[in-house]
């Protein structure tokens, strides 16, 4: 993971305030490199890190911008939906990357709203596969371990707000190993 640290730092050092952000202790060197030159202060962790943020959150007063179980995250990822279905009115089929579900989510609701027999599938790793885990349990999932080369799809759960839309919007999620990523 890293997009969305990236994101918010640039967008916080564009209108002149502080960024704090937790990350992964394993996250990609590059992703945490970019984070920093964008502005972020950068926090690593190997413990669990909703749990990290929401007490560096308390401690300091800050405000969380969730990197996908939030309304306005995935109404941002919404326009991606609005302009796919701009440019491309008589799709058929979407296909969409899953790792929290915060990019699927907007993207599904915004094409079904336009199209809703256009055929939404999710993919997510084998080695992630807290979508599958979360649709199979009926509630999010908080993946133990993860195993996968899509560090970008690699969310160690589930958000709530994500599942609602994915069981909605999304007609089916499917698992796709790594040596089908590369």
């Amino acid at each position: 993971a890293g997009n969305h640290a990236q994101a918010v730092a640039w967008a916080a050092s564009a209108i002149g305030i502080s960024s704090t952000i937790i990350m992964p202790a394993n996250a990609v060197q590059s992703k945490i490199d970019a984070t920093r030159g964008y502005g972020g202060e950068v926090v690593l962790t190997d413990e669990n890190l909703l749990a990290v943020t929401r007490r560096i959150q308390a401690e300091r007063g800050l405000t969380l911008i969730h990197p996908f179980d939030d309304p306005y995250i995935i109404a941002g990822h919404g326009t991606a939906g609005l302009e796919l279905m701009e440019d491309l009115p008589d799709v058929d089929v979407v296909i969409c990357g899953i790792g929290g579900g915060g990019i699927i989510s907007g993207l599904a609701a915004a094409v079904k709203q336009i199209k809703p027999d256009v055929h939404v599938i999710g993919v997510e790793p084998e080695g992630a596969p807290g979508m599958t885990l979360s649709l199979a349990q009926g509630s999010a999932a908080t993946l133990s371990s993860i195993n996968t080369i899509a560090d970008g799809l690699a969310a160690p759960f589930v958000g709530a707000l994500n599942l609602a839309h994915v069981q909605a919007f999304v007609d089916e999620v499917v698992l796709i190993d790594d040596e089908s990523i590369k």
